[in-house]
């Protein structure tokens, strides 16, 4: 992979706004695209957890007996 397409992957990468840090290495050939998730990933995640846990616990209070 040149330069200029290795440049453009990671402005790509970038301007998605993906909760990841890249780096290529640089070692032997060809080189790799190194990705890892930031804490963004699992803090999304975590609020994603709580919400649905909030849900659920609304939805066993308020719906009727008869529909469980």
């Amino acid at each position: 992979m040149t330069g200029r397409v290795r440049r453009h992957i990671h402005s790509r990468i970038d301007l998605a706004g993906l909760p990841v840090s890249h780096t290529t290495r640089r070692e032997g050939s060809p080189y790799t695209l190194v990705l890892t998730k930031t804490n963004a990933v699992f803090a999304r995640e975590e609020a994603a957890r709580i919400h649905a846990q909030s849900d659920l616990t609304w939805l066993r209070r308020n719906w009727p007996q008869n529909h469980r």
